[in-house]
């Protein structure tokens, strides 16, 4: 754990699969957590990829309806940082994608509420109400910035 952040053995070992070429210090735990820390430091949140409802639901369905997500990302060293808020306080990293090379993982820009066709939509695809409710949730919160309880 550094600051706020603690990084999961996951993120560790996808860091190594997936940025090899970063020439992390692996060799050195305190030096290759200071190196993380400094990447997530020059990263931004970007909240348009809370608006992608399938994945959002992956999250929810793997690790728990109650928690928050952030997605940190870093252009410059092309990494998305997937990061679970804990009751506001413990910033826990899950995970970490390439962000050119993330498949089906991409920012979603919503205009509009479409929180019935979402629903509907999640619904005929075997997703739980919980899931689909708390995806519509993420999204009207990424739009607005603001929670709010439908």
């Amino acid at each position: 754990m550094i600051g706020d952040y603690v990084f999961t053995e996951h993120l560790l070992h996808r860091l190594k699969e997936r940025f090899h070429h970063l020439n992390l210090s692996w060799n050195d735990r305190w030096t290759l957590y200071q190196e993380i820390s400094q990447l997530i430091i020059d990263s931004y949140n970007e909240r348009r990829y809370l608006n992608n409802t399938e994945y959002m639901c992956y999250l929810y369905e793997t690790y728990g309806y109650d928690v928050r997500y952030e997605f940190l990302v870093n252009k410059e060293k092309d990494i998305i940082f997937v990061v679970a808020l804990h009751h506001g306080k413990k910033k826990i990293v899950k995970t970490c994608l390439s962000l050119h090379d993330s498949g089906n993982f991409t920012p979603v820009v919503k205009y509009k509420n479409h929180k019935v066709e979402r629903t509907q939509k999640l619904l005929k695809k075997g997703r739980s109400m919980a899931c689909a409710e708390i995806a519509a949730q993420e999204e009207y919160f990424a739009m607005t910035g603001k929670d709010v309880d439908f």
